[in-house]
């Protein structure tokens, strides 16, 4: 499972993502992080 955020208002801004310990620089370090499961989902409902 993924989280993400697809907005059209500012109210919508930042209602999902993942956050993780060390800042992701490219492709490989986000599947990395991906297949380890090393992040917490942003669940905003």
């Amino acid at each position: 499972m993924v989280s993400g955020s697809d907005f059209h208002t500012e109210a919508h801004l930042a209602r999902g993502g993942i956050i993780t310990e060390e800042p992701i620089k490219n492709n490989s370090q986000l599947l990395e992080i991906l297949k380890s499961q090393s992040f917490e989902m942003i669940k905003v409902y």
